[in-house]
């Protein structure tokens, strides 16, 4: 349980008497803290789950032959808000996507 919980993202946090905790009751430092744009606090995304995400993305796109990537929030915003504020979806899909329509047609 305890090497699942060091490793998994907390999304959405709940704060108690100045301290973040995570879904599963695990305290978030400060500096893993991301507040959205109507102040609510989420775990932020290491660079390293970003860049594996991205290399994943990157794949997929390419493979599929893909132009876009959308979150849930994308499509069901009320219903579904993940990946949350604090994955940077927008950035990594320029950054990844936009690579693979390079790898697709060859430009």
């Amino acid at each position: 349980k305890q090497w699942y919980q060091r490793r998994v993202r907390g999304g959405w946090l709940t704060e108690k008497e100045g301290v973040y905790y995570s879904w599963n009751g695990t305290p978030v430092p400060i500096e893993q803290v991301h507040f959205d744009e109507d102040d609510k606090p989420w775990q932020s995304y290491t660079e390293v789950q970003k860049r594996i995400t991205g290399e994943i993305a990157l794949a997929v796109a390419s493979h599929y032959r893909m132009l876009n990537v959308l979150g849930h929030e994308d499509i069901a915003p009320i219903r579904k808000p993940d990946p949350g504020a604090a994955y940077p979806i927008r950035e990594l899909t320029a950054r990844y996507v936009e690579q693979s329509h390079t790898t697709c047609t060859g430009a």
